[in-house]
Parts: structure tokens; C-alpha cells; sequence
């Protein structure tokens, strides 16, 4: 999961992405509106976390230009405005919650994953595939009901394969939806926890798809 923070205040930037690395989120940041707006329109995100205050483009015109554009990536607004009116106001243009800023951080990681439950392409808690079983309130996965080490990219790759069972993800989606833009990383780190998760969950349970990608199919025997 790829998550990109809109906020002027660098400490409460460098906070909130810290916490959501925590989670084992790929987390982006942006310093004022016109880097976010750009950011989200060429990005590929699964949650954007705003900031209304922001310099050169506010939060709300943000939000109301990537809404026209067609982008629907849920939206958290993060900010210290707190009057009803505001709160109606973002949520009308199509924000998906509103948290002031003060709100403990366990509350906001909570709120996060509320979010990325919503906009899950399986709505089911739980996907089995096979022996593997992958618990996505307790980001545990299981093969033949014990449970498996996966290291945090590990599992942010498994859950984008089970997520869309069946489908062919590119290699591109599932880099970038584990890994963020410090990452300095080679290129072929996709490849080798590709093989550790194969090493791990059985040789058969992830299939390369030859110039497109990954896939874990739906009657798969892991």
C-alpha cells in the first residue's frame, strides 16, 4: 500500500509518515499543494493524506481539482481546522474522513486502515487461496493454518496479489505499492522477495506472467 502525506509543517509531516511506515505503508511526502496535486495526478496511490492550510494551492482546491479530474483516491483531511463547516465542506467535495490535527496517532492509523478496508477491491476480511490465508485485519498470513514471517514488503506484495485474485498486477504496481520515493533500492528487490515469498509460500504460488507481471490465481493450491 502506497500512501502520499500533503503537509507543510515538516515535524507533523516527518511524524505522520513515520507512523504509517510503521504500519509497513510505502509513504510519500509533499511540502505544499502544487507538489501534491502533481504528485497524486502522476502517482499511484492507494490513501492521499491533506492538509487544508497549504502554500501555493490550498487543501480544498486540491482536493476539488483531483476530484474533477476523475481521481478517486481516498482522501484523509489532516488539519487544525476544526469548525463544522469546514469538516461539511471537505466532505461534500469528497473527502473520505477528517481528523484534526492533535488526534492521537493510534486513532489516525486506525482511521487509515478503516479507509484502505473501504476501498478494498475483496471485501472479505479473510482470502484463501489454496493453504495460504491472508488476514488483512491482522496483516497475518497463514499456510496450512501456521503462520508465516513475511518481512513488511513481503506482505504488502502478497496482500496486492490476493487482493485481485486472478488479475495480472505489473511489476510496476506492486514496486511502487511497497516501495516509496527515498527508497534508493535496485530495481530487481521486486525479484528477490518475489522469490522469497515463493520460498516461503510454495514455488507455484505466485505465477510470473511474462512481460506483464504477477499473478496468484484463484485456484491456486499455494
Amino acid at each position: 500500500m502506497r500512501i502520499l502525506v500533503v503537509e507543510d509543517q515538516s515535524v507533523l509531516r516527518a511524524q505522520v509518515m513515520r507512523a504509517l511506515r510503521e504500519e509497513n505503508y510505502a509513504v510519500d511526502g509533499a511540502v505544499d499543494g502544487e507538489e501534491g496535486l502533481y504528485k497524486i495526478i502522476h502517482g499511484n496511490y492507494d490513501v492521499i493524506v491533506l492538509d487544508l492550510s497549504l502554500p501555493n494551492i490550498d487543501g480544498m482546491d486540491v482536493l476539488r481539482k483531483m476530484r474533477a479530474a476523475g481521481i478517486l483516491v481516498p482522501v484523509i483531511l489532516l488539519t487544525a481546522r476544526d469548525g463544522v463547516g469546514d469538516r461539511v465542506k471537505g466532505l461534500d467535495l469528497g473527502a473520505d474522513d477528517y481528523v484534526v490535527k492533535g488526534t492521537d496517532m493510534k486513532e489516525f492509523k486506525a482511521r487509515v486502515r478503516v479507509v484502505l478496508r473501504r476501498r478494498s477491491l475483496v471485501p472479505a476480511t479473510r482470502i484463501e487461496v489454496g493453504r495460504v490465508c491472508l488476514d488483512l485485519a491482522t496483516k497475518q498470513v497463514e499456510l496450512a493454518g501456521r503462520t508465516i514471517e513475511l518481512t513488511g514488503r513481503e506482505y504488502g506484495i502478497v496482500a496486492a496479489l490476493m487482493r485481485r485474485l486472478g488479475a495480472v498486477v505489473s511489476r510496476r504496481e506492486l514496486y511502487e505499492s511497497v516501495i516509496d520515493e527515498t527508497d534508493d533500492s535496485m530495481s530487481n528487490l521486486l525479484d528477490v522477495h518475489i522469490c522469497n515469498i515463493r520460498k516461503k509460500l510454495g514455488q507455484d504460488f505466485v505465477r510470473t506472467v511474462r512481460g506483464r507481471g504477477y499473478l496468484v490465481e484463484r485456484t491456486s493450491d499455494g
